[in-house]
């Protein structure tokens, strides 16, 4: 029952890796361990991809071993073992495999970009991998690889990939990507993260420019402000809602974008949540400009009081003395 609910539940998850870690077997070495490998549906496709490797998978669930091993019996595979999280051979593995553990393992903070800066949820959602990902470090050789899907957007992406690098798994931005993939019929984001010991770190400038061209349509969540800084142009139109106690509650503005004048960038932002998103061709700005004005009419409908601006200088003057009208 557990394999059939996780080939329907997974399929589609399943389908996106195993396409991905196909264009990758050089990235894996002779030794591999699958950490957090459920029921083994994983593992033993990586034990029939690479059948001159040597795989282990570990799970800290008993029952979950038991499946994996029915699974590698019935598939009469010899070059793969199962263990508990509790026994875990004691040994230095070239490759190690994770598939959506970092959310299982760690409890981070879902912050909003309303109360964080983009600056300060990196140094506080990062740390928090730090014990997990030196966990699995000690478990590669010093010139191991890490192969991991994990749950998440860009920012959730950065953040775990300025843990590895701190702790000297040194992520390889050409060989990530971002993923969309379905999830018992709901569609998640997830990205890979290819990383190793032998090579060379990437600097701060380049994983910016990495997400970016990776990911060029829209931004949210802190990451979301951080990125309109670096691209906006010059400003179209802005108006900034603000409740009966002068408090704000919605930013909506539209950019030129710096680089290129015939793209646009449509930012709003609320107590819940931030967005950043790009129209990249300039019969785009009709549609723009109407998800501005529908901004406007919800936020008039709500109760809230306007103020609109067409200059960038006003509007960040306007939001600091708004803000420090709040905090007085």
């Amino acid at each position: 029952m557990s394999l059939l609910f996780s080939s329907y539940y997974d399929l589609d998850v399943y389908k996106q890796f195993f396409e991905a870690v196909e264009k990758r077997k050089d990235f894996f070495g002779k030794n591999i361990i699958d950490y957090g490998c459920g029921n083994g549906i994983i593992t033993c496709y990586l034990a029939m991809m690479l059948p001159d490797r040597v795989l282990c998978g570990v799970d800290v669930s008993e029952n979950a071993i038991r499946i994996a091993n029915i699974l590698k019996d019935k598939l009469k595979l010899k070059n793969v073992g199962f263990y508990n999280s509790d026994n875990i051979p004691d040994f230095k593995y070239d490759t190690l495999v994770s598939v959506r553990t970092f959310h299982e393992n760690i409890s981070t903070l879902w912050t909003n970009a309303s109360y964080y800066s983009f600056e300060k949820q990196l140094k506080t959602n990062s740390s928090l991998y730090d014990q997990y990902i030196k966990q699995l470090s000690n478990l590669l050789n010093p010139t191991g690889n890490l192969i991991a899907f994990e749950r998440g957007k860009q920012m959730h992406f950065v953040e775990i990939s300025e843990s590895c690098k701190r702790n000297g798994i040194n992520p390889i931005l050409q060989e990530c990507e971002f993923h969309k993939c379905i999830e018992a019929s709901e569609e998640r984001d997830l990205f890979l993260l290819c990383a190793s010991k032998s090579v060379e770190t990437y600097s701060y400038d380049q994983l910016i420019g990495f997400i970016y061209e990776e990911y060029p349509y829209g931004y949210s969540g802190a990451y979301a402000e951080f990125i309109l800084e670096k691209i906006k142009g010059l400003l179209i139109d802005a108006f900034i809602s603000v409740d009966d106690k002068e408090t704000i509650c919605g930013i909506h503005a539209l950019y030129n974008n710096a680089a290129d004048y015939s793209k646009f960038i449509l930012f709003q932002k609320n107590k819940l949540n931030c967005t950043t998103q790009i129209f990249d061709k300039l019969e785009d700005m009709d549609e723009a400009e109407e998800l501005m004005k529908e901004s406007r009419k919800n936020d008039q409908l709500s109760g809230f009081k306007l103020f609109d601006t067409n200059s960038d200088y006003q509007l960040q003057t306007l939001i600091e003395y708004l803000n420090k009208t709040d905090k007085q």
